[in-house]
């Protein structure tokens, strides 16, 4: 993806990526905690970090309306929303992201296929058991302090993540990821 123009700081032109349409303010505590959601999956399958998000943004020019909820620790209990224009923004490095990562994702999804149709155990499969393991104990960490969830709980929501992600890294995916996002259904 080529860098983004903007006129100043905050002054970005989202219509350019078809992000123009707007949440509804009520809806922010809920993208956020998707966006954290995905980040997580995506993460938790690559291990990319908080250094490749800032490296992203820096490269799609988003580290003025970003920069700052990226260096910020992960913690995201005590964080407020996101504002509208760092969503936008999270939209386009996470998908940004999952096209870096596309193979490893469309690896992921195959042996998912694979395993779940043989009913043979997915945790078998190195990659999708860390994938699992990573994503437990990531979302334990960052999402939910209180307990650790039962992987019978965590998994469904694993793979609905992974699934996701395999869309998220196609082009224009980050149209569909905004417009998924302000959907009252997803």
């Amino acid at each position: 993806m080529q860098p983004l123009a903007r006129a100043d700081d905050h002054a970005f032109d989202w219509q350019e990526f078809n992000l123009e349409q707007q949440p509804e303010l009520t809806q922010l505590d809920d993208i956020t905690i998707r966006l954290e959601l995905v980040m997580l999956a995506l993460a938790a399958l690559t291990g990319v970090g908080s250094e490749s998000l800032v490296e992203v943004a820096d490269q799609l020019n988003l580290n003025s309306i970003i920069a700052d909820r990226l260096t910020q620790p992960e913690n995201s209990q005590q964080q407020k929303p996101l504002s509208v224009d760092e969503a936008r923004a999270l939209v386009l490095i996470i998908s940004d992201l999952a096209k870096q990562n596309q193979a490893l994702i469309r690896r992921a999804i195959a042996l998912l296929e694979q395993y779940t149709q043989s009913e043979d155990d997915i945790h078998q499969v190195a990659l999708l058991r860390d994938y699992f393991d990573s994503f437990s104990q990531m979302y334990q960490e960052q999402i939910d302090h209180t307990a650790s969830p039962p992987s019978k709980t965590l998994n469904p929501l694993a793979i609905k993540l992974l699934i996701e992600l395999l869309f998220y890294s196609n082009s224009n995916s980050h149209q569909r990821f905004w417009l998924a996002l302000l959907s009252p259904n997803r």
